[in-house]
Parts: C-alpha cells; sequence; structure tokens
C-alpha cells in the first residue's frame, strides 16, 4: 500500500522560523564596492568572446569531421577480421561479466544468464545502478529587498526562513543565518552510480565511459522483490521509495524525522540494446579519435545515418546554446560597467532608476555588436585554409579586443567620476536653493 506524502510541517513559532536582518548601507560603501563592477566586466566581455571564438571553431571542425564520415561507415552483422581500422556500424546487445551492486544495501542480486566457455562465470544485464536519495531536514531559503533614500544610501532587508522538506543531498546548517532548533545531521548515505567499466557487444570489448551517458538515460525505476538490507539502519519499503532510520528507530514515512532518508533506485533495462558508430582496432571497439572523442551510440536499433544526422542536430544544438551563453555573459560585462555610473546617480533614487534603464538599454546593442563581431571573425578563422591567415585573424582580433576594453575600461570610470560629480553638484545646489528659500520665508515673516 502506498503511503501519502508527508503533510507540510506545521511551525511551532513564527518566530523560531523567520529572521529579519536590516543592513544600513552608506553612499560611499555603495560606491567603492560599484568599482568592481569594471573588472568583472572586463573579464565578462573577454571571456565571452573567447567563448564565441572558441565555438565557432569547435563546431566547425565537428561538422567536418562528421561529414567525413558518410562514406566511411561500414555495417556489420559482427566482428570480422577484414574490418580492422575501419568505422563500423553495429546493433545489438551490450552485456558485462562484472557485478554491479550497490555497497551500502542488499538488493536483488542482477539476474545472469549464458555462462563463459570454462562453465563458471555468467553475464549480466545489470550494466549501470543509480541511487537516489533524499533526507528529510531543514532548509534554508533566503529572500532581499533594498530601499534607496535620498542621499545615495541604501537599507537591506534579508529574510531567512525555515522548514523542514524532503530534498537530495544535505544542507550544512553551520551556514544557517539561525542554527538554533534548526540543526542538521553531520552526514547521510549519498548518492551513488556505478556502471560496468568494461562491457561486450558483439564479440567487440567496449570501455564503460563510451555508453554510460546513454544507459543512465535508458535506467529504469528498479523497486527490489526481496527485502532491503541497510548495514547502518533499518528499512521501510512505502510504494516505490525505501524509508531509511539510522540505528535501530523504525522510520515512518508519514512523520519522518530530521535525518530521515529515503532511496529510490534506476537500473538499466534487460536486453540493452544500442546501436554504435565506432572504430574497430582489435578486441575493442574504440572511438575514431582522441581529439574529439568520438563514439556515437544511441538507445535501441538506429540506422548508420540516423546515428550521424543526430550527431550532426547535436553539434548544431551546442553550437547555438554556447553562442547565446557568450552573448550573455558579455551583456551581463556591459551591464557591470556601468554599475559605477548607476550608483554614483543613486544620491537621488529617481535618476538613478532612470541610469538604470539606460545601462541595460546600452547593455544589449553592445554585446549583440562584440558578440557578433567574434563569431564572425571565429567563422572566417575555422575555414581559413592558409596557416598564416588564421594566425593574423587572432592576432588582429586579439588586439581589437585589447585595445577595445581598454577604452571601454577608461570610459567607464570617467563616466562614473563625471556622473558623481553632477550628481554632487545638483544635490549641493538643490540643498543650497532649499535653505535659502526657508531663510526668505523666515526673513519675510519678520
Amino acid at each position: 500500500n502506498r503511503v501519502p506524502p508527508p503533510p507540510q510541517y506545521e511551525w511551532p513559532s513564527k518566530a523560531q522560523h523567520v529572521v529579519v536582518q536590516t543592513t544600513e548601507v552608506s553612499y560611499a560603501s555603495r560606491l567603492a564596492g560599484s568599482l568592481w563592477g569594471i573588472p568583472c566586466g572586463l573579464v565578462c566581455i573577454a571571456g565571452g568572446a573567447a567563448l564565441l571564438w572558441w565555438n565557432e571553431q569547435n563546431a566547425y571542425d565537428t561538422a567536418r569531421r562528421l561529414r567525413g564520415l558518410k562514406g566511411q561507415v561500414v555495417s556489420v552483422d559482427g566482428k570480422h577480421p577484414e574490418n580492422e581500422g575501419k568505422v563500423v556500424h553495429y546493433t545489438g546487445e551490450l552485456r558485462t561479466k562484472q557485478s554491479v551492486d550497490d555497497p551500502d544495501f542488499t538488493v536483488d542480486p542482477p539476474p545472469s544468464f549464458g555462462a563463459t566457455d570454462d562453465g563458471v562465470e555468467e553475464y549480466s544485464d545489470r550494466l549501470v545502478l543509480e541511487r537516489s536519495v533524499e533526507t528529510w531536514q531543514w532548509v534554508e531559503r533566503k529572500t532581499s529587498e533594498s530601499k534607496e533614500h535620498l542621499g545615495g544610501s541604501k537599507t537591506d532587508t534579508t529574510t531567512y526562513r525555515y522548514k523542514q522538506a524532503w530534498k537530495p543531498g544535505l544542507e550544512n546548517s553551520s551556514n544557517f543565518e539561525n542554527q538554533h532548533d534548526h540543526q542538521n545531521p553531520a552526514s547521510t548515505v549519498p548518492e551513488y552510480f556505478k556502471s560496468a567499466d568494461k562491457l561486450e557487444l558483439g564479440g567487440w570489448r567496449v570501455e564503460g565511459k563510451h555508453v554510460n551517458a546513454t544507459l543512465r538515460l535508458m535506467a529504469k525505476p528498479f523497486v527490489p522483490k526481496t527485502e532491503v538490507l541497510f548495514q547502518n539502519g533499518v528499512c521501510r519499503q512505502s510504494g516505490d521509495w525505501f524509508y531509511v532510520s539510522e540505528g535501530e528507530k523504525q522510520p515512518n514515512p508519514r512523520f519522518p524525522t530530521v535525518g530521515d532518508m529515503r532511496v529510490q533506485w534506476k537500473v538499466s533495462p534487460d536486453r540493452s540494446v544500442v546501436s554504435v558508430v565506432a572504430l574497430q582496432k582489435g578486441p575493442w571497439l574504440v572511438a575514431l579519435d582522441d581529439e574529439s572523442n568520438s563514439f556515437f551510440v544511441e538507445p535501441g536499433r538506429v540506422g548508420p545515418r540516423q546515428i550521424l544526422a543526430h550527431a550532426k542536430s547535436s553539434n548544431a544544438t551546442f553550437k547555438w546554446i554556447l553562442r547565446v551563453t557568450g552573448t550573455l555573459l558579455q551583456w551581463a560585462g556591459f551591464r557591470l560597467l556601468g554599475d559605477p555610473a548607476v550608483t554614483a546617480a543613486a544620491v537621488i533614487p529617481l535618476v538613478s532608476k532612470v541610469m538604470a534603464i539606460g545601462v541595460h538599454a546600452t547593455a544589449i546593442p553592445s554585446a549583440a555588436l562584440v558578440a557578433g563581431l567574434s563569431i564572425a571573425m571565429g567563422w572566417v578563422s575555422a575555414r581559413a585554409r592558409f596557416g598564416p591567415i588564421k594566425l593574423l585573424l587572432k592576432l588582429l582580433y586579439l588586439g581589437m579586443v585589447v585595445v577595445g576594453l581598454r577604452k571601454i575600461a577608461v570610459t567607464s570610470a570617467a563616466v562614473a567620476k563625471s556622473s558623481a560629480q553632477k550628481v554632487g553638484t545638483v544635490t549641493h545646489a538643490a540643498g543650497s536653493g532649499a535653505i535659502g528659500f526657508i531663510r526668505s520665508m523666515f526673513s519675510s515673516s519678520n
């Protein structure tokens, strides 16, 4: 019978589980802290440019290797000496002679079949085993808000909330803002993943590192049919979960206590059929080359054209993910460069907000321009056939980046200084005007 999930935790006392901290930050401290935005922004822009350049090179090299494989792949039904050194495509069942078990829990042994020539060792279908662990623990959640004041200072209010919940891993309660009555255990049973190091596929040997990611995706939930034993405590099954308490205390799924755990397992399916494109090298199927680690594997029965098409699609997707990542990194860099100016204008909060909008609006086209230039230069460099031309393009681009970053840094510092001076002048004038107005009022009344 399935046991319903534990109810929401009832707070014994609001004051005990909510902590509010208020901090006053002066204008001078804010301005000094914002100056770190200049070097951090320059690093983000330079890092984004390097990432975008490398991405174009890598994407082009990968696509070129995939195009070259189209006429080289040989579909085979097994290992044959005449295919030595060739790129082969094969579909079959993976199996291993290794035992893949959980070192902390006693679960069902893996099913076995067949026998080796000596009649002793057997093959196993359990190629991977993954253990998921969640711990009932105290969780800290932090929210912050700021309120700016006339004159440039601000008030930061941070709220810490604590509740008990099931969560993977273990939060270190010694880092909590309020540790009183919010103590988590020092350790718990960690998550675990085990795979066979050496497998067999159609008479070849295959290293586990080439197929682990695919087997992990193929893994299915596994509920042991026999009693699960835990070497350091007691287990109790509830649905697909096994609830665990250390020591002799019986776990209660309805009302867990801090430190209780619940565990699930996943294992590779019986008769794990995969399709691979790899290089036949003696008794092994290996990656096509060490540089790219090209060992293509797909779950199920998939033809060579589909496997290469999937690889091409994955390469294009990865290329665009890195393009977006590099562009966002540069956008963040330009925003950081504008932080000193925004903070300098914080003497008048409304002016600071208008300045922040301007900085954000300027960062978008600036990042798009620099990212577009990085992508274009990387694209051209990747396709340049003559070595010296590639080197010249790299040196040219590096020089442009260095000169551009230097000008940006100087401009940002100048804008911040100018903004601070102008805001100071405006504030001084406004203050003098207000004082003069008050004096005139008193003079007229007399």
